[in-house]
């Protein structure tokens, strides 16, 4: 990580589909389940690819399923969103599940 401004923080972390993929995707919306929109969680991957993670949050955490949706904006970049604030344009746009 490191630091563009006093304000904002960036940083990646490519887990490859590696066994500790699961583990760093429940981290991640985790983190995004407590600190909502100061935390925000980008993918190169589809939603379809975070349905694995959503379970474990939901049946031990007891998350709300769904929770959080990827989506795919239209400048290319996919990013996590609550269901409740899906954005309105973007080529998915709609609730997948």
């Amino acid at each position: 990580m490191y630091d563009r401004d006093p304000n904002w923080t960036d940083g990646s972390c490519k887990t490859c589909y590696r066994p500790y993929d699961l583990a760093v995707q429940c981290f991640l919306v985790i983190a995004k389940h407590h600190v909502r929109e100061e935390f925000m969680v980008r993918s190169d991957g589809l939603d379809l690819h975070w349905h694995e993670t959503y379970d474990p949050c939901h049946e031990i955490l007891g998350y709300p399923r769904p929770e959080f949706q990827i989506v795919e904006l239209e400048n290319g970049v996919s990013n996590m969103f609550p269901i409740d604030h899906l954005p309105a344009t973007g080529p998915n746009s709609q609730k997948t599940r």
